[in-house]
C-alpha cells in the first residue's frame, strides 16, 4: 500500500484555523506569514504538552483533596466540578493542539493517512472543546454567584446555597453545555475528494456562514460565553472584593473569627480564580473582533495570537491547584498529608514487618515486666 506525500498548504485550504478555545479565525495558509518551526513547537509542543499534564496532575490533586474537606462544603463541591472540567479542556487541548497547532505546521509534507487523522480530529474533538469550554465558564459564574450569596447575601443564603440545589445547578450546565453544542458536529460532514481521493471536510447547511450558523455561532454562542459570563464575572468580583475588605475590616476591629477568616479564605481563592480566567481567556475573545478588523491583512499577527490564546487557555485550566496551595494553608496541609499516605502504602509491606516486630517485642517484654511483678507479690504475700 503507496502512501501520498502532499503539503500542509495543498490539503488544508482554505480550512479555518481554529483556537483550543473554539473561536474561527478564517485565515488562509498562502495569505498570512509562516511563523517559524522553533516557535511552534516551542509554545504548541513543549510549553502546552508540559503545563497541560502538569494541569492534570494538579486537578486530580485537588479533587482527591477535596473530599477530605469538612468546611464549606457547597463551595468546595464547586471547586471539584471546575477541576473536573477544567481536565476535560486539558484532553481536548492536549488531543488537539501539539498535533494539529505544533507539529503539522512544521512539517513541510505528510501522508494522507496523518491528513484524515487531523480532519476527524477537527471534526469530532472541536465540538467536545466547545462543551468543556461552555461547562468550564458557567461552573466558574456558579462559583462567583455561590460567594456572592454567601458573603453579600448570607440570610439568603442559608436558603439557596445547600448541596441538593448546587448539584442541580452544576448538572443543569453539563446538560446545557453538551445540549448546546451538539449541532457544530452537523456543521461538516466528512467526504472524499474524487480527483486525488483525500479526506476533506465538505460544509453542510448548518455551517457558520448559513442563517442558522450566524445565528447560532454568531450571536447565541457570542452571548452565552461571552458577553453574558464576562460581564458577570466582573460585576459579581468587584462586590466579592468590597465585601472581602469590609469583612476584613470587620474581623481587625473585633476578635478573631475562625469561620469567619475560612470564609473570607474562600472568598479570597474564589476572587483570584475569576481574575485568572477573566485574563487568560481574553485574548481568546479578541480573536474575532481582530480577525473583522483587519481581515487578511494582519500578517503574523492573529497566527501569534492563536498560539498565545491558546496556551493562555490550557494555564487558565492548570493554574488553580497552585492557587489553592498558595492562598490555602488547609489545602497544603491536606495535600502534603495525602502525599505520605500514599508513600505509606507504597511502603506497607516493610511497615507492617517492623510494626509487628515491635508489636512481639514489646508484649515480651510486658510479659517478662509482669511475671517479674507476680513472683514478686506471691514473695510478698506469703512473707
Amino acid at each position: 500500500m503507496t502512501t501520498t506525500e502532499v503539503s500542509p498548504t495543498e490539503l488544508m485550504t482554505p480550512q479555518d484555523l481554529i483556537t483550543i478555545g473554539y473561536r474561527t479565525l478564517k485565515t488562509s495558509p498562502e495569505q498570512g506569514c509562516q511563523l517559524p518551526v522553533l516557535f511552534n513547537i516551542v509554545v504548541n509542543v513543549v510549553l502546552v504538552g508540559g503545563i497541560g499534564i502538569l494541569g492534570l496532575i494538579g486537578n486530580t490533586l485537588s479533587v482527591v483533596v477535596f473530599i477530605t474537606e469538612r468546611s464549606s462544603r457547597v463551595a468546595i463541591l464547586l471547586l471539584q466540578a471546575l477541576a473536573i472540567a477544567d481536565n476535560i479542556c486539558l484532553l481536548t487541548a492536549l488531543v488537539y493542539i501539539p498535533f494539529i497547532l505544533g507539529i503539522l505546521p512544521s512539517l513541510s509534507t505528510y501522508s494522507s493517512t496523518v491528513n484524515t487523522v487531523t480532519i476527524y480530529f477537527q471534526a469530532y474533538i472541536e465540538p467536545l472543546g466547545f462543551m468543556a469550554q461552555m461547562g468550564t465558564t458557567w461552573i466558574v459564574v456558579l462559583l462567583a454567584a455561590n460567594r456572592y450569596f454567601a458573603i453579600c447575601r448570607p440570610f439568603q443564603a442559608q436558603r439557596h446555597l445547600t448541596m441538593f440545589r448546587t448539584k442541580i445547578q452544576i448538572t443543569f450546565v453539563v446538560i446545557f453545555s453538551v445540549v448546546f453544542n451538539i449541532p457544530r458536529f452537523f456543521q461538516t460532514r466528512i467526504t472524499t475528494d474524487p480527483l486525488n481521493g483525500h479526506t476533506k471536510f465538505e460544509r453542510t447547511s448548518l455551517e457558520t456562514e448559513s442563517n442558522f450558523g450566524k445565528i447560532y455561532t454568531n450571536a447565541l454562542y457570542t452571548v452565552l460565553v461571552l458577553v453574558l459570563p464576562f460581564s458577570l464575572l466582573l460585576i459579581l468580583n468587584v462586590r466579592l472584593i468590597c465585601s472581602l475588605r469590609a469583612s476584613r475590616s470587620r474581623l481587625r476591629m473585633h476578635s478573631v473569627n475562625r469561620i469567619g477568616a475560612s470564609e473570607n479564605n474562600i472568598t479570597l481563592v474564589m476572587i483570584v480564580i475569576i481574575v485568572v480566567f477573566l485574563f487568560c481567556l481574553l485574548p481568546d475573545r479578541l480573536i474575532p473582533v481582530f480577525t473583522t478588523m483587519l481581515g487578511t491583512n494582519s500578517g503574523c499577527f492573529l497566527k501569534v495570537l492563536l498560539c498565545i490564546s491558546n496556551l493562555l487557555f490550557v494555564i487558565n485550566s492548570s493554574v488553580n491547584v497552585f492557587i489553592y496551595c498558595l492562598l490555602r494553608r488547609r489545602f497544603r496541609k491536606l495535600l502534603v498529608r495525602r502525599i505520605f499516605d500514599c508513600q505509606t502504602e507504597l511502603n506497607r509491606p516493610t511497615s507492617s514487618a517492623n510494626f509487628n516486630s515491635l508489636l512481639v517485642a514489646r508484649e515480651c517484654t510486658q510479659n517478662v515486666h509482669f511475671s517479674g511483678s507476680s513472683r514478686r507479690t506471691t514473695a510478698t504475700t506469703k512473707t
